[in-house]
């Protein structure tokens, strides 16, 4: 806990020191984050459109030296640049389809069954026994439907 101009932050499930919402008569906060409010202590009101950034990238570390003004824009991408360099580092290659992934396998559900249904097929293939079953499975199936079709004949 950080007591600063009479208001308690605490550190939230992100890592930043947050202040909490107003409690027993107590008013709001001025600011939700600590950044913030230190930021606005020392070089005033914070731009609509900009955010305070930590340089170090600890959020605990909320001394002005540390501060620096980035728009939205800057903001975000330099955070999603570090979350994927830390999140995405080793892309793999996709057992259905090739392309590059950074999930274990395949790339999405309809690799997957790509992948089962050439599965099945192969070892079916590769036992004579099951292939020859199979086919004669497929070839009455087949047969079954050609019988139960009836010409097209128009009504005289």
């Amino acid at each position: 806990m950080v007591i600063f101009d009479g208001v308690k932050y605490y550190k939230c499930k992100k890592g930043y020191m947050e202040a909490r919402g107003p409690s027993r008569g107590k008013p709001r906060p001025p600011f939700k984050f600590l950044h913030q409010a230190v930021w606005v202590a020392y070089n005033g009101p914070i731009p609509p459109g900009y955010d305070p950034h930590h340089k170090n990238e600890n959020k605990e570390d909320n001394r002005i030296e540390n501060l620096e003004l980035l728009t939205k824009e800057e903001h975000g991408r330099l955070h999603a640049i570090a979350y994927w360099a830390t999140q995405h580092a080793t892309l793999r290659t996709c057992h259905g389809c090739g392309k590059k992934t950074s999930r274990i396998k395949w790339c999405s559900q309809l690799c997957i069954n790509r992948d089962a249904a050439r599965t099945a097929y192969h070892e079916l293939r590769s036992d004579p026994v099951k292939w020859e079953a199979y086919l004669k499975r497929e070839r009455e199936k087949y047969a079954a439907t050609r019988t139960s079709i009836r010409p097209y004949r128009p009504r005289v």
